[in-house]
């Protein structure tokens, strides 16, 4: 599934599928690869790996747990 981008004037806003039923409660890049890492409110750890082609950008989920 593909970030949802509100905005061409300003910064975008995207969401990421699978995020969880909780709230995030932070985020991570990692330094060496295209990986976003969240955690939840509920306990939940999330990874995606974000590749963009063809000019959108998606965030594909890698793992989950809790």
């Amino acid at each position: 599934m593909a970030f949802a981008q509100r905005s061409n004037t300003e910064r975008p806003d995207y969401s990421v599928p699978h995020a969880g039923n909780d709230g995030i409660s932070s985020l991570a890049w990692s330094p060496s690869a295209n990986i976003l890492i969240s955690t939840n409110w509920d306990g939940g750890v999330r990874c995606w790996e974000v590749q963009e082609q063809g000019g959108q950008i998606q965030a594909i989920p890698k793992a989950q747990g809790t």
